[in-house]
């Protein structure tokens, strides 16, 4: 179980400077089987612009000691949260 709250700074869509935002998240992680983990977590983010809210779950694979793979999805659960964000990634530690 993980938990962060953070402070910090997005750029405006327009471009036209930076906003503060508070960023909260809550993570649960677990090994699955042998070099396979997978989590949910819960985010929050609000500040001078629209709250956004998230459930995000996925999976990450690690290939050996220093390279993993990860998988997963990230569901809007605000009106202001896309619906439905998939991402892939890969981590290489040198």
């Amino acid at each position: 179980l993980h938990a962060l709250a953070q402070l910090g700074q997005l750029l405006h869509r327009d471009g036209g400077g930076t906003r503060p935002v508070w960023v909260n998240t809550v993570t649960l992680g677990h090994d699955l089987v042998e070099n396979i983990s997978g989590y949910l977590e819960v985010t929050s983010a609000a500040g001078d612009g629209p709250h956004v809210a998230t459930f995000d779950f996925g999976v990450a694979w690690k290939q050996d000691a220093n390279t993993q793979f990860d998988l997963g999805a990230n569901l809007g659960v605000s009106r202001t949260a896309p619906d439905l964000q998939l991402f892939t990634g890969v981590s290489r530690r040198f």
